[in-house]
C-alpha cells in the first residue's frame, strides 16, 4: 500500500483516464446489481469519448478526507485535449 501517496497516484490515474478517454474497471465487482442503475464498469475497462468530468475522493487514517473535481480540457483552437464528445456520439 502506498499509504500517504495512494491519493496522489489515484489522482494521476484519474487524470490520465480523462485525458485518454479510458474508464478503468471497478475492481472486485463480479456481480453488479442491475437495479442500481449505475454504470460501474465491472472487471474490464472501457474506452469512452463521453468522459468529461471526474471526482476523486480519498479517505485517510484519522478521518481525513479530500475531494478533487476534474474536467477534461477540450480546446478546438489549439487541438489540445480529446475530440469533441458530442460529435463522436
Amino acid at each position: 500500500h502506498l499509504i500517504n501517496a495512494a491519493g496522489s497516484v489515484e489522482l494521476a490515474i484519474t487524470t490520465l483516464a480523462l485525458r485518454d478517454g479510458f474508464a478503468p474497471p471497478t475492481m472486485n465487482l463480479t456481480d453488479p446489481d442491475p437495479e442500481v442503475g449505475l454504470d460501474c464498469i465491472p472487471l474490464v475497462g472501457r474506452a469512452s469519448n463521453r468522459m468529461t468530468n471526474a471526482v476523486k475522493l480519498s479517505v485517510a487514517f484519522g478521518g481525513h478526507m479530500a475531494a478533487v473535481a476534474l474536467r477534461r480540457w477540450n480546446e478546438a483552437a489549439s487541438g489540445f485535449g480529446a475530440a469533441d464528445y458530442r460529435r463522436a456520439a
